[in-house]
């Protein structure tokens, strides 16, 4: 490939080219959503590439790949263009990993507004209706309070949904049902965008349930990790939003076994790899084991003792 096929494969997928020299570029980092002008560095020769702010590196068919979502397979396709007829063929890229699959918005018109389970657990309708969720009565999500996830373009990306009923320790029905790609969703960044950007910081928290009771306590810079793993999907937000604090709250399930505690340690050691440490805190809820089973005043003094703030 020529220099002029590489700049035109790059200004293709977004990358917008500075020269630093007569052999590299600059360019803010597109494969990851970053905003630095400048903290990526592009070889005009070859298209190799580093990132200094993470200290990625690679070729340029590994940055086609990571830019675009798509297979080994069809980036060696787009690369024999080059050996036919040394001519490069733009395609529509895939959906960046933030969208995923798409889904219609029809399914909320089975949402019924019946907030009777959480305001139960304390969380009031002025919260819920935040969230834009209802219980469905017939479907997958059948007699489950469900909230829609949407993405950055406001795409219906998944569903999930809470079992609202008692629910068996020898049934088979799961608290939570999850419809859609969640390694991709960035919740409920479609609500606390400008909250995130404004206050840099953010709280990773295992579930919606987690996410409400702080968001009813005032801690709404709040984002949901479905589980005990940091998507890359949220770690790439984060790189883009770069807090001055991520403080992982995981549940605590220590009496079972210290699981909250060990996926804290694990995710602490992960983002340590993208962030300094000092931007890292792990700060466990003092109730049960998580927030949905403490008060709105226990919560606040969680906060006052970890010296996190409401907004």
């Amino acid at each position: 490939m020529t220099e002029d096929q590489i700049k035109d494969v790059l200004m293709d997928m977004g990358y917008s080219l500075r020269d630093q020299d007569a052999q590299w570029y600059r360019s803010s980092a597109v494969y990851r959503g970053g905003s630095n002008p400048t903290i990526l560095a592009i070889n005009k020769e070859n298209g190799a590439w580093k990132d200094f702010k993470t200290g990625d590196k690679g070729n340029l068919k590994e940055l086609i790949r990571l830019t675009l979502n798509i297979s080994d397979k069809e980036i060696n396709e787009r690369f024999k263009n080059f050996e036919s007829d040394n001519h490069y063929k733009p395609s529509r890229p895939k959906p960046l990993p933030e969208d995923g699959e798409i889904f219609p918005t029809s399914i909320m018109d089975n949402f019924v507004k019946d907030n009777s389970y959480w305001n139960e657990r304390g969380i009031t309708s002025d919260t819920l209706d935040v969230f834009q969720g209802g219980v469905c009565f017939a479907g997958v999500m059948k007699n489950r309070y469900t909230f829609p996830i949407f993405s950055s373009r406001q795409d219906l990306i998944g569903v999930t949904g809470r079992y609202i009923y008692n629910i068996k320790s020898d049934s088979l029905i799961k608290k939570w049902k999850i419809k859609g790609a969640k390694k991709n969703w960035r919740y409920p960044l479609q609500i606390n965008s400008k909250i995130l950007k404004k206050i840099k910081k953010v709280i990773l928290v295992e579930s919606i349930g987690d996410m409400l009771a702080l968001w009813q306590a005032g801690y709404r810079y709040v984002m949901v990790t479905f589980g005990t793993e940091i998507s890359l999907s949220i770690i790439n937000l984060m790189l883009s939003l770069d807090p001055d604090e991520i403080i992982i709250s995981f549940n605590d399930d220590s009496g079972r076994g210290e699981a909250g505690n060990n996926a804290a340690k694990k995710e602490f050691n992960k983002l340590s790899k993208y962030f300094d440490p000092h931007q890292i805190k792990v700060y466990l809820p003092t109730g049960e084991n998580d927030f949905g089973s403490m008060t709105a005043d226990q919560i606040l003094a969680w906060g006052r003792y970890n010296n996190v703030t409401t907004i």
